[in-house]
Parts: structure tokens; sequence; C-alpha cells
């Protein structure tokens, strides 16, 4: 496996799943971008790079082609010659994850910030639910005043710390503004005929401006990383992807290893210990029943007691389709979003059956029931338990 590294070179446009015409809608609203977008943009990269590759016969899967390192075309994207995980946001050579659901964080202070955690716990309160749900117990909401959901992204470093249930007193956290700045930019449709401008076409998009600083010492990149299994840096020999609205270009870097999150043999034998464990989405999952799904075998006899589930966000895409590879649009799926967290209490498992769960889901294997290979649905497993610190 591989790191890949993405640093733009001018600014990005991302926009959301809504429909844009210019002339019917005048503004391209942002959306974080998916992973179907750097998926696309990686996989162009690697076919482009591949000598000899033959991209209608790999689209189509003209007699059985299949590319050396994609495989066959997979328009579902869950049997593909690579997978991927992520995006993350990175700076100074350091991975931020999005801020886990059930953090709450203090407004009142100075950063580093005083937190609380939202875990299950037994109540009075009574909620409208369906059967299948009956085992969710509310979650303990903060009694101090000042206390917001954290909104802001996390380090690697505290992200192992909130797995294994040993935050310190105070946790550092960066917003959205520490990585880049939104810019909205105003354009004018052009004529498919003349190329002149088209009267009444005016349209505003928000582009992103990753903020690169030179330190005292160093050179601060900002950007994005993720984890590519089934490539290597040869696949990818011009350094430079189109990535985003407007295929804007980025250069790419390449290192070895996908040890972004260790694994943690202390949460293992602590979830053991206490029966419990919970899920953390690092990246969106799109379920069939919606937030509440049907987890895989290796969850049977585990039962879910709590949630913290964002508001769900709207996944679209592009996938390639006919002569013209042009590309037609995805269905909207709609999706958990990353931070999301699932709770289970497992009182029947064994420690093998605990083992086995951590090493298939723990930053590995895809929880989403679409696009897997795409790296939606990844999870990492950490510890709770109702003792309150």
């Amino acid at each position: 496996m591989i790191q890949i590294h993405i640093e733009p070179m001018d600014t990005l446009f991302f926009r959301d799943h809504r429909p844009f015409n210019a002339g019917e809608e005048t503004t391209a609203e942002f959306n974080f971008p998916s992973p179907l977008t750097f998926f696309g943009a990686i996989g162009s990269a690697v076919l482009d790079g591949t000598k000899g590759a033959e991209l209608r016969k790999f689209v189509r899967g003209i007699g059985g082609y299949e590319h050396p390192k994609l495989g066959k075309y997979d328009p579902d994207l869950k049997n593909t010659g690579m997978k991927l995980k992520g995006p993350f946001l990175h700076r100074e050579g350091e991975v931020f994850f999005p801020p886990p659901a059930n953090l709450w964080i203090s407004i009142l202070g100075k950063k580093p910030s005083t937190y609380y955690t939202s875990l299950p716990y037994e109540t009075d309160w009574e909620w409208d639910i369906k059967r299948e749900n009956q085992n969710l117990r509310p979650l303990k909401m903060p009694t101090k005043s000042g206390m917001k959901p954290l909104d802001e992204y996390i380090s690697a470093k505290v992200l192992t710390q909130y797995l294994s249930n040993s935050l310190p007193p105070t946790i550092p956290v960066k917003s959205e503004e520490e990585f880049f700045a939104k810019e909205d930019r105003y354009g004018h449709a052009l004529s498919r005929d003349s190329l002149t401008v088209e009267e009444g076409y005016l349209y505003t998009a928000t582009h992103l401006r990753f903020k690169d600083e030179l330190g005292k010492r160093k050179y601060i990149k900002t950007g994005f990383t993720l984890i590519a299994e089934g490539i290597d840096e040869t696949d990818l020999p011009d350094k430079m992807i189109s990535l985003g609205g407007e295929r804007r270009r980025a250069m790419i870097s390449v290192s070895r290893g996908d040890k972004l999150v260790p694994e943690q043999l202390e949460v293992l034998n602590t979830i053991k210990s206490t029966k419990k464990f919970f899920i953390y989405l690092a990246t969106p999952a799109i379920f069939r029943n919606g937030w509440y799904r049907d987890f895989p075998s290796e969850f049977d006899g585990a039962v879910m007691v709590g949630a913290a589930v964002k508001k769900p966000m709207y996944i679209s895409g592009w996938k390639v389709s006919g002569d013209s590879f042009r590309g037609k649009p995805r269905p909207i799926k709609r999706a958990v979003p990353a931070g999301s967290i699932y709770f289970f209490e497992a009182e029947s498992w064994n420690d093998k059956r605990f083992e086995t769960l951590y090493k298939k889901y723990h930053f590995k294997e895809s929880l989403s029931d679409e696009y897997p290979s795409a790296g939606f649905g990844i999870g990492l497993i950490g510890s709770w338990n109702n003792d309150r610190r």
C-alpha cells in the first residue's frame, strides 16, 4: 500500500450534489469532496500513465479487457483492482480526521479546548423509535453551559487517544479555515457555437485556496492524503492529477505505508474485558437501510445500543458512458457522514470474535454497501464504558 499526498497548484472547486446549470441556478454550492471525486481523479491518472492501455476497451469491457492494475471496469466500484481510503486533510505532514459526532467542546476557553464525550446511558427518557431499534439508548448530553458539538478536525494522535478512551483534559483542534480559504468566483457561460458570453448566464462558484506558507525553517504544505491499495508509485508517473470541477491541476507525491492510525493492542484488550466497542466512521458510508444498517456477519451477536449520527450528506458523481466518454451523473445517494459513531455491546463474544472484528475492520475493509472500493465506509474501532471519568 502507498500514501498519496495531494497539494493543489491553484484553487480547487468542489460543489454539492444539486444539478447546476448557469442561467438556471446562479450559485454552485461548496461541498466537501466525496471519495468518488478522488477515485475518479486517481483512476484517470493511472489510466493515462499506463503505456498501451485502451480506454475504450476498459470502459466497455470489450473482449473481457482488464487493465493490469485497475482490473475490469466496475461502475459500482465494488470489485476493482485499486482501492482507496480517504480523503483526509493534511498540514505540515500531519493527517487530520473529521470530528467524532459524540465529542463536545467548550466555546468559552482558548485552544486547546476542554471537551465532553456523550455515551449511551440508562435514562428515564422515552422516545418513539422502530421496534428493531428498541435496544438504542439516548446519549448522555453535557450539563455544563458553553459546550457545542465539535466541528473542527483532530489529528491522528488525538484520534488514537479518543479511540482508547484516554483523551487528556484538553485537546488541540483545527478548523477548516486553518487548511483552506473559501473564495467566491464569478463567471459567464459561453455559447457553444460562437464561444462568446451568453447573456444572462452569470454564475457564482466557491473555490478553495489551500494555505501553503513559508515557516521559520520549512515550507508548510496543506492538502489531502489517501491510502491506495493495488497501485504503486510507478503507476502515477506524471506526478500530476486533474481534480474536482474544471479539472484543476494538483501535484502528488507518494510514500510507503498505510499506518495513518496504528493498531492499538491496549484498545483491543479493553474491548475484550468490557465487551463494549464503537465504530467511528473516518469516511462517509452509504447503507441500504439509511443510518441504521445491517452490519456484516462478523457483528452477529453484538447489540447496537447507541449512535451519534450527523445529518445525512448527499453523494452523486460521474461515470463514463457511451462512445463520447463524456460521462453521465450517478444517482444521488444519501450517506452517513464521516465522524458518525455506532456503539455496541457483545456480552456473548469470546476474545477470538473481538480479534477477528478488529483485524478486519480497524482501518481496513469498508463497511459501506455502496462504492466500497472508492473509500466509503472506512471505520476505526474504539473502546467505551459507562464509568464517567
